[in-house]
């Protein structure tokens, strides 16, 4: 009956052994020891050294090589310090506890989130080992449950490995502090362009030895700048380059070529408080900003708003777009009181809003005045109404035009109708998502109007 338990268990022992063996090379066990002893012994052994331990660790033969140093202690416990390129780690961790056990092999587990748990999540790295003790007192630590057998060599810390490991920190530390500031860069370049407002309002400002506003863009999968400005001439010039993120903004992979003066880098310091971007140095003597909010960034038509509120036109509101104008547009559109909004501009001299009810003799005029704030801005403000008490609850919709910042001018190729000539976008300045929409129709009047736009000048984020 013994020889039968004896040979069942050596069979059992085979068994797992040979089933393990298909993942990794498991250091079979002597069945001569007890493992729970040698566990007990091997921790006894490794806490009773005062100045530590040491292990060189590279997952593969073309991987980096990172130095961990372990001091373990009596209570289970360990303080841990590495030189693995993350900052938390690049300093000594305390109270680390970790695990000696045994059954079919001696194993060493760490048990508290540690440098070692940090390479597993960003490689597959080990923090459970099968540990050996050598002839030479070192230990050996063969990671377990991995498919490619590895074995590492756990040594006593000696002051040279101590100060070498010291400087690769010091090293390491330099270098991740550079990816950081690297990061933050492309960070806030993301946020930038991922903005609500920067569909039209990623713009950019320089100042100094280069006077020129115009609209930036970021393409930041793959790392391409594209700038769109008016030259002395008000023609539109598009430039496009690559850059590479550096620690204080971008470089271009070539130079981009300002009113006759070259760009090429620009340093840029996120605004606190606001979604702009300082750029500190653009070359010398130069700076300026990356606003959001504050102008087009779509390069405006010259003297758009000139142009706009002197050319005759006569066009029906097609829809209002954003948070503020569209529930109250929506609001009027879905009541059977009226049939249309159309928008005239200098049409028998006059300019406002044409409102058709169901029947061909219910309308309203709506009188506006223009201002022009500036060549793409117009301010609307309130005139007289032809039959006041027809449609007197327009008058929300036409206070939403009547804003003190105005409204800026944009033209579009865009058709919602097939027979449409194009658009008009009267954009709100301080929130691009609130527009108003309005058809171009192919009208006489509106052909002559739309016919004299050189598209050829023409930006708008299609």
């Amino acid at each position: 009956m013994k020889t039968n338990y004896t040979f069942l268990l050596f069979s059992l022992l085979v068994m797992v052994y040979s089933c393990a063996k298909e993942t990794a090379e498991i250091i079979p066990p002597d069945p001569e020891i007890d493992t729970w002893v040698l566990a007990q012994e091997y921790n006894q052994n490794l806490s009773s050294v005062s100045e530590g331990w040491i292990v060189k660790y590279q997952q593969k033969e073309e991987s980096e090589v990172y130095t961990v140093y372990m001091k373990f202690n009596t209570d289970n416990t360990m303080s841990i310090l590495s030189d693995y390129p993350a900052m938390e780690y690049l300093k000594e961790q305390t109270h680390v506890n970790y695990s000696l056990t045994g059954f079919l092999n001696t194993e060493l587990t760490l048990d508290t989130y540690c440098v070692w748990h940090k390479m597993y999540d960003d490689f597959g790295g080990p923090y459970k080992f099968i540990i050996t003790r050598q002839a030479n007192g070192n230990y050996l630590l063969q990671p377990k449950d991995q498919t490619v057998p590895q074995n590492y060599e756990l040594v006593k810390a000696t002051p040279g490995a101590m100060a070498e490991l010291e400087a690769n920190i010091t090293k390491q530390k330099e270098i991740v502090k550079a990816k950081d500031k690297i990061r933050q860069i492309r960070n806030i370049l993301i946020h930038f362009t991922s903005t609500e407002d920067s569909c039209y309002f990623s713009n950019i400002l320089l100042t100094g030895e280069i006077q020129m506003q115009g609209a930036v863009s970021f393409d930041t999968d793959n790392n391409l700048l594209q700038v769109i400005y008016r030259d002395a001439t008000k023609q539109l010039i598009t430039l496009s380059e690559n850059y590479e993120i550096t620690e204080e903004g971008i470089t271009l992979e070539n130079p981009m070529s300002f009113l006759g003066k070259e760009v090429s880098e620009f340093k840029l310091k996120k605004k606190e408080g606001s979604h702009d971007i300082e750029i500190t140095a653009a070359g010398k003597g130069i700076s300026g900003q990356l606003l959001h909010a504050k102008t087009p960034g779509v390069v405006p038509y010259p003297d758009i708003a000139k142009h706009y509120t002197t050319t005759a036109s006569w066009c029906p509101l097609f829809t209002c777009k954003g948070e503020t104008l569209g529930p109250v547009y929506r609001q009027f559109n879905e009541s059977a009181t009226y049939g249309s909004f159309t928008i005239f501009v200098d049409y028998f001299g006059y300019n406002g809003w044409y409102i058709n009810g169901p029947a061909t003799n219910e309308y309203s005029w709506f009188y506006e005045t223009f201002s022009i704030l500036n060549e793409y801005t117009v301010r609307y403000t309130s005139g007289g109404v032809s039959r006041p008490d027809t449609y007197p609850d327009i008058s929300p919709l036409r206070d939403l035009l009547h804003q003190e910042d105005g409204y800026i001018v944009l033209y579009k190729k865009e058709k919602y109708n097939d027979s449409d000539l194009g658009s008009i976008i009267l954009m709100d300045p301080n929130s691009n998502s609130n527009q108003f929409i309005i058809r171009v129709t192919n009208r006489t009047d509106n052909k002559s109007f739309w016919d004299s736009i050189q598209w050829n000048n023409v930006a708008y984020a299609e």
